[in-house]
């Protein structure tokens, strides 16, 4: 008697692509992050003056590093 397997014939999974995947949301979510950085230090920098020349307070920071700030 002959048995038969139903084994699903999907293509292998190639090891090295999570593996890549993984490095490349790291790589994106570090360079975000510098870019947020940079953002933020930028705007603790600045004149208090300017600041309030352009409607800006402390408090708005946040939002200002993420892009959502609106006014």
């Amino acid at each position: 008697m002959a048995t038969t397997s139903n084994f699903s014939t999907s293509a292998p999974v190639r090891p090295k692509s999570w593996l890549r995947d993984l490095y490349d949301r790291a790589a994106a979510a570090r360079a975000d992050r510098a870019a947020r950085s940079a953002v933020m230090h930028d705007l603790f920098e600045a004149d208090p003056r300017d600041l309030r020349d352009l409607g800006i307070s402390t408090c708005d920071f946040d939002s200002i590093a993420d892009g959502s700030f609106r006014r």
